[in-house]
């Protein structure tokens, strides 16, 4: 395998977009990933990415990527030929990609992130609610025993 595979180790981020832009595939067998970076960045550089079925990997590739069981060797195999064989399917992933990519803008995570918060602020309303304000410091708007609040924490003190 150190004949068909180069490991890099640990690579300076400024190089890690022309790597995506010359490599065939990326695979990207993540067990327990929380959110797909690493196969949206693939994406965004138009490479073809293969990934993990489970954890939020399908859900991040969103139909664009070959997805497989990490803790099977035959289905990694059969996604690693699928991805680097089916040269009919190489630009039709190519640009399921680039779509994909355009619904995690910053955009539109600050938009997806600002309504979490509003969600669990009105889900939370009679439970010792924080309000949060332009200048960036919490306000306790009442105490849990209903008297005044006490000193206003900074985002120091909050551990922010």
């Amino acid at each position: 395998m150190e004949n068909d595979v180069i490991f890099l180790g640990k690579v300076p981020q400024a190089a890690i977009p022309v790597l995506y832009q010359n490599a065939r595939a990326s695979v990207f067998p993540s067990l327990e990933e929380t959110f797909g970076l690493p196969v949206l960045e693939a994406m965004s550089q138009d490479c073809r990415v293969m990934t993990s079925n489970r954890s939020s990997m399908a859900e991040i590739a969103g139909g664009a990527a070959v997805l497989a069981d990490p803790e099977s060797i035959d289905s990694m195999e059969a996604g690693m030929i699928e991805l680097l064989t089916n040269e009919p399917g190489r630009l039709d992933r190519i640009q399921k990609g680039r779509n994909r990519c355009q619904f995690f803008t910053k955009e539109k995570t600050i938009q997806s992130v600002a309504e979490a918060l509003k969600s669990v602020a009105n889900s939370n309303k009679n439970q010792n609610p924080i309000a949060v304000s332009n200048q960036n410091h919490l306000q306790p708007t009442h105490t849990k025993w209903g008297g005044p609040p006490g000193p206003q924490p900074t985002p120091r003190s909050a551990g922010l």
